[in-house]
């Protein structure tokens, strides 16, 4: 993704060895010694606990891509050091993804995308997760512009709203109409405070949930229509807020997303995967209960020109 400024899909380069393909192929010794428990948590991860197999031939594509980006800018030290003091609880997981989409914003998108990526999910995640307490806000002020703090406070709202509420339905119907955004209103977690982003601040805010999503998205056949990877419900998330911020000429940065087959209507630009039912597919009742126990509001209000 990073040498190629958006999401490949390698169908047919690349071969998932699931783990308990890598058992049988493991010797009787080491399984003795590996455990029966060993793979049972394995089995119990996500997609992420697989192995990839890749071709030659991709492995030599996406390493010439890679050189080619060029080296992103490291991560603000001063920031880093702060987020060690405040007690910022991440995984080794999260981490890697974190520092991932850091270096391809900061390689292809515009300044200050970078660094609030980077802290996305600082202030929480919808599953109510919080890995820096608030009263450590008045630090990461200081390390961070105004624009990018706005991005970094509302990121945990608008994701909720994309998965929780009918606020992308509506932002799609406003612009097939040819509408223009002016602001959008919502309740910010967890202070339960109400919120208003400007149309730029808003078009960004999908900038970064587009850029989040991209990093979910499954290794090959996702471009596909039809197949599990292409209805799974973080690609249509991808692919719609990719289609809807073009439509709106508010894309920061050209993804180059081969799924693209765009059909006219309401003066703009949305393609076919822009339906009731890829919209369906986005909406997460577990979202919904996680807002409802830490007692937030997923109401949001969008104000037209």
């Amino acid at each position: 993704m990073l040498g190629n400024g958006g999401p490949v899909d390698h169908v047919g380069e690349v071969f998932m060895l699931r783990p308990e393909v890598e058992r049988a192929t493991m010797a009787a010794d080491d399984l003795a010694a590996a455990g029966e428990g060993f793979f049972r948590r394995r089995q119990a991860l996500d997609f992420d606990s697989n192995r990839l197999m890749w071709a030659d031939r991709a492995v030599s594509r996406i390493t010439s891509a890679f050189a080619g980006a060029g080296l992103a800018p490291p991560v603000d030290p001063g920031l880093l050091a702060f987020m060690k003091r405040a007690g910022c609880c991440f995984s080794a997981r999260h981490l890697e993804h974190s520092f991932f989409l850091h270096d391809f914003a900061a390689i292809h998108m515009p300044d200050g995308i970078a660094k609030a990526i980077f802290l996305h999910s600082t202030l929480g995640t919808r599953t109510n997760r919080f890995p820096m307490l608030y009263h450590h806000l008045p630090g990461l002020r200081q390390h961070l512009s105004h624009f990018e703090m706005r991005q970094v406070m509302a990121f945990q709202s608008v994701q909720r709203l994309l998965h929780g509420s009918p606020l992308m339905k509506e932002l799609i119907a406003g612009i097939r109409h040819g509408r223009q955004l002016a602001s959008v209103s919502f309740v910010q977690s967890p202070n339960n405070t109400r919120e208003a982003l400007r149309s730029d601040d808003f078009w960004a805010a999908l900038n970064l949930q587009a850029l989040h999503a991209m990093d979910f998205i499954p290794h090959e056949c996702w471009s596909q229509a039809g197949t599990l990877a292409h209805t799974e419900p973080r690609t249509q998330l991808f692919l719609l807020l990719v289609d809807l911020l073009d439509a709106a000429g508010e894309l920061l940065h050209n993804l180059s997303c081969p799924h693209r087959r765009t059909e006219a209507f309401g003066g703009c630009q949305l393609s076919s995967t822009s339906t009731v039912a890829a919209m369906d597919s986005v909406f997460d009742q577990d979202t919904v209960r996680y807002a409802q126990e830490s007692g937030t509001s997923l109401s949001f209000q969008l104000m037209w020109q």
